[in-house]
């Protein structure tokens, strides 16, 4: 009698359980698709797509070298590339791939490509400082995150004022997408030379149908005085 008491006991559960099963909580997919092309559309002027969330502030090292710092010096003027900030900063069109081991993203701005891995086991182990540096990426809570390091000395460009990094800086990034379908980026740059504090900027761009195109840079030199 007992053996069919629970047996009776333990399939009415089963089918509670099953009952219930559509209105309990789903677990989330953590990756997300941010694959496409992107720019300002939709957005308005050049520049109106950046805030500064948490504004920069210089230690004493970093405000002299800003002070002293003449417009004329930028690598850009040279062609020389700027440096990581400035390129994922820039106001021209990216295209974003993910595939099981990587994300890469295209810049059209210096004709830039980051492969970045998804495994740590997979970054290249760089002795030196290189101009984008080392990157790990991983997805948390529906965010891609970027971690990079071992970036060389670059310049950033942020709203028309410009601000050296230095080679001990590290940029996270953090992709997610809005309510409105548009990819917002969440920039937080730690650099201890030059900065007292996190410097946390947000950008987002609209979906676009265009391509990417070429890049070609003037060199523009620094006339002789």
């Amino acid at each position: 009698m007992n053996k069919i008491f629970k047996f009776f006991l333990n399939y009415s559960l089963l089918g509670l359980i099953l009952l219930l099963l559509p209105f309990l909580p789903q677990a989330q997919d953590s990756t997300i698709n941010i694959s496409g092309t992107w720019w300002r559309s939709g957005l308005g002027p050049p520049g109106s797509n950046l805030v500064e969330i948490e504004p920069k502030v210089l230690t004493k090292f970093g405000s002299e070298l800003m002070d002293k710092f003449d417009p004329i010096d930028d690598p850009a003027v040279r062609c020389d590339h700027p440096g990581a900030a400035r390129v994922i900063l820039s106001p021209y069109p990216i295209k974003i791939e993910q595939n099981s081991s990587n994300v890469i993203i295209q810049y059209e701005e210096w004709a830039t490509t980051r492969t970045i891995p998804l495994d740590e086991n997979q970054v290249t182990k760089n002795s030196q400082k290189i101009v984008m540096g080392n990157s790990l990426a991983h997805y948390q809570d529906n965010i891609l995150i970027i971690s990079t390091n071992q970036l060389s000395k670059g310049l950033a460009r942020v709203k028309g004022e410009f601000l050296w990094l230095s080679d001990q800086a590290v940029i996270l990034e953090e992709y997610s997408t809005n309510q409105d379908q548009r990819l917002v980026l969440k920039m937080t740059i730690n650099d201890p030379i030059m900065l007292k504090k996190p410097y946390v900027i947000q950008k987002q761009w609209g979906s676009y149908e265009g391509d990417l195109l070429g890049f070609e840079c003037i060199d523009r030199e620094r006339p002789q005085v």
